[in-house]
């Protein structure tokens, strides 16, 4: 396993993980998939230095991805996490600690002081991962997404 830089042609293969994973563990519907392309072209055609996106792979295989996006000057925004299930039993752990520890660097790097992160109270393993990193719940609400009814919960950590 390796972690890289983005290349251009990653965009498809990380929507589709998304919106493959998501819509057969959690039910999400297809307009998931539109939220996640969204989110990797505003990164990309930005082209913003202060924020990133990092690929999990193996053998050319993608298995993983991170990103942080500039949520104010001083705020950044942990997003596109995600370990694929094959990876999971080989270090679900291990590999999801190392895509956090490189977004988190990369925003200390960057003169962050926060980050901060939307999930939903379904992710248990993503949520005591985040909470490991000493991440803080600060906001939960009730929200309509991807054909879900959600409970969406707002995480900061302080740098």
């Amino acid at each position: 396993m390796n972690l890289r830089a983005y290349k251009e042609e990653d965009a498809r293969a990380i929507v589709d993980a998304h919106a493959e994973l998501y819509g057969r563990e959690h039910g999400y519907d297809e307009s998931f998939r539109e939220i996640v392309d969204e989110r990797v072209r505003g990164i990309v055609e930005r082209s913003d230095s202060r924020e990133r996106i990092w690929i999990l792979e193996s053998d050319g295989r993608h298995l993983g991805s991170i990103c942080i996006k500039k949520a104010e000057e001083a705020c950044a925004q942990l997003g596109l996490f995600l370990i694929h299930p094959d990876a999971r039993g080989g270090g679900y752990g291990r590999y999801g600690r190392e895509l956090i520890r490189t977004a988190l660097e990369f925003c200390r790097d960057r003169g962050y002081a926060r980050v901060i992160l939307w999930t939903n109270r379904d992710l248990v393993r993503a949520r005591s991962m985040y909470s490991s990193f000493g991440f803080v719940l600060k906001d939960t609400r009730a929200a309509v997404h991807s054909g879900r009814e959600l409970a969406e919960e707002l995480w900061e950590l302080l740098l």
